[in-house]
């Protein structure tokens, strides 16, 4: 994985592996580092150019995946292989500090998925889908409170692609059907409102909202043919809400 800082692009990985990002806070990058069929996730500081896998406590050997990182905090995705071929889908949180993991969900059934989205401040979000039906959720980690977006209706509508601010405030993917008319919108626990309509025929699966005082989202938007390749856009969002 390649990363630029100050114009210059570094690799960030061992030669041998494969890379996927993750999060950045201040120096800290968090990714997910595969090889030999095994995923782990590691923290490389931007500023002395080092590495470090994460402790067993996280890295249990299950499949973890799409970290973010905030603090002393991470927010990931594992897949756990169960009984009969059928995966399990986490949301975990790591606390760095106490040493600890916490599950925030768990789906396991048929057909059932879960996705990270991410973590700022208190905040944590991420993609829920039993049965194929996905919506956004959000938890308040010092309540332990967890809630979603209104659906106007779960078996017409797909919610994916949650990015947060430290306010707790919800952007993310609303589209009609599989893959048509699509909307960014903007949920802060109480109000749900348009942000913008993305051209037809596009969508997305992943979003980031940059930690800094003027924020812009970025989103992944591709098209909705097999051979379409995907472009990293950005939009401006209000630094509060």
């Amino acid at each position: 994985m390649i990363v630029k800082r100050n114009g210059k692009a570094i690799r960030v990985n061992p030669r041998g592996t494969y890379a996927q990002t993750g999060g950045i806070d201040g120096n800290q990058l968090v990714m997910q580092i595969t090889t030999g069929g095994r995923s782990r996730l590691a923290l490389y500081d931007l500023a002395t150019h080092k590495l470090r896998y994460l402790p067993a406590y996280i890295n249990d050997g299950a499949w973890l995946w799409r970290p973010d990182i905030d603090g002393h905090r991470i927010l990931y995705g594992a897949i756990v292989p169960g009984s009969a071929a059928v995966l399990s889908y986490e949301i975990r949180i790591a606390d760095l500090d106490r040493h600890t993991v916490r599950t925030l969900a768990r789906l396991d059934g048929h057909a059932e998925y879960a996705a990270p989205g991410q973590l700022q401040g208190d905040w944590a979000t991420w993609v829920s889908c039993p049965e194929s039906t996905c919506n956004v959720r959000r938890e308040n980690l010092a309540t332990n409170i967890t809630d979603s977006p209104p659906d106007p209706n779960h078996l017409v509508y797909t919610q994916l692609g949650p990015a947060v601010n430290r306010s707790g405030v919800v952007y993310y993917e609303r589209t009609l059907g599989q893959c048509g008319q699509t909307e960014i919108r903007q949920w802060n626990g109480h109000d749900d409102s348009l942000v913008t309509r993305l051209p037809a025929h596009s969508a997305y699966q992943y979003a980031y909202l940059a930690k800094d005082t003027r924020p812009s989202l970025y989103f992944d938007l591709v098209g909705c043919n097999r051979t379409a390749t995907s472009d990293i856009y950005a939009i401006p969002v209000p630094a509060k809400r």
